[in-house]
């Protein structure tokens, strides 16, 4: 069985799949989209992954200012997931980026013609003249991606050149990518979420350098990276940097981005919802092997819950 761990951020996900690696002789694949970036560790969460005493897949995977597609995504999921099986152990596949989570379920439909289209053409026109073209032809896809997403607007694009069709009326269909599948959702009470988060960002600021870090990114590719995709807290201590940072306001940019997280969180959270709904009415229709498991914390009941699903697998 393949056990995935979603949840918001500072939702105790992380805490969670460590606590299962052992009764489950475990290994962690890493699916939070910041934490692939070797650049992006402490504004990000990333875990000592280095250190920890079992394996652990896709941290620090990509060492360039890049998209990370869903295609590129699951190709590195399943090749991850057959090494661990191929050990005799299960892979728990853990992180918050919920964009890469369902597309594992609802792969879109230009996974089949992302390595027939040239997208280089598109790659060089500017996100404004990409938006422009694809309001022409499809204007309700194009009120849903802003107008700087230069990636999903290249996306949409090359579905049109490949299919056809409009990429609005492409709706992904629901697959089970492995064969016996728990997804685990981690959704406390907003109002931990919300104690977790103003303490975590003060924690990231104040001890663990995550301005150092941010003033290292300032003047290279990953400056415009971060900015495009609206990492929370880079964009902020970038611009506080940039402004001459100004110790009497670090606290004014410490709220601005607890603020921002649980905003983000709350996002997450609704998004998660609606996806377990969806999740658990399409499986049920195909008769797949999935279970949804909506959990408030990482306590041992929890944990033992989940060791019984698996081991009763």
């Amino acid at each position: 069985m393949v056990v995935i761990i979603t949840g918001p951020t500072a939702s105790g996900k992380t805490a969670l799949s460590e606590q299962l690696v052992p009764p489950l002789q475990g290994a962690i694949i890493n699916a939070d989209m910041g934490q692939f970036y070797t650049a992006l560790t402490v504004g990000t969460a990333k875990p000592p992954w280095q250190t920890l005493p079992f394996d652990s897949y896709l941290f620090d995977w990509i060492d360039t200012p890049r998209d990370c597609s869903v295609v590129a995504f699951k190709e590195a999921v399943d090749q991850c997931v057959a090494s661990v099986e191929a050990c005799h152990a299960t892979p728990i596949i853990v992180g918050g980026s919920s964009f890469y989570i369902k597309s594992l379920f609802y792969p879109p439909h230009d996974i089949g013609c992302a390595q027939s289209i040239d997208t280089t053409p598109l790659e060089a026109l500017s996100a404004v003249e990409l938006w422009e073209q694809l309001n022409i032809i499809d204007p309700v896809r194009a009120r849903d991606i802003n107008k700087t997403d230069h990636y999903r607007l290249v996306r949409a694009l090359a579905l049109w050149h490949g299919t056809g069709k409009k990429p609005s009326t492409l709706k992904p269909q629901f697959v089970m990518p492995y064969k016996k599948i728990l997804l685990v959702i981690v959704l406390p009470e907003r109002s931990v979420v919300r104690e977790r988060i103003a303490h975590r960002t003060g924690q990231m600021i104040n001890n663990d350098g995550w301005v150092d870090e941010v003033r290292g990114l300032i003047g290279t590719e990953w400056q415009s990276f971060v900015k495009t995709k609206k990492l929370v807290g880079y964009t902020e201590l970038i611009d506080w940097l940039a402004a001459g940072a100004d110790s009497t306001t670090l606290a004014d940019v410490i709220t601005t981005i607890s603020i921002k997280t649980r905003q983000y969180a709350k996002r997450q959270e609704n998004f998660l919802k609606k996806l377990a709904q969806d999740l658990v009415s399409d499986a049920s229709d195909m008769f797949a092997e999935l279970e949804v498991l909506i959990v408030p914390n990482n306590s041992l009941q929890v944990v033992n819950q989940i060791i019984d699903i698996v081991k009763k697998s």
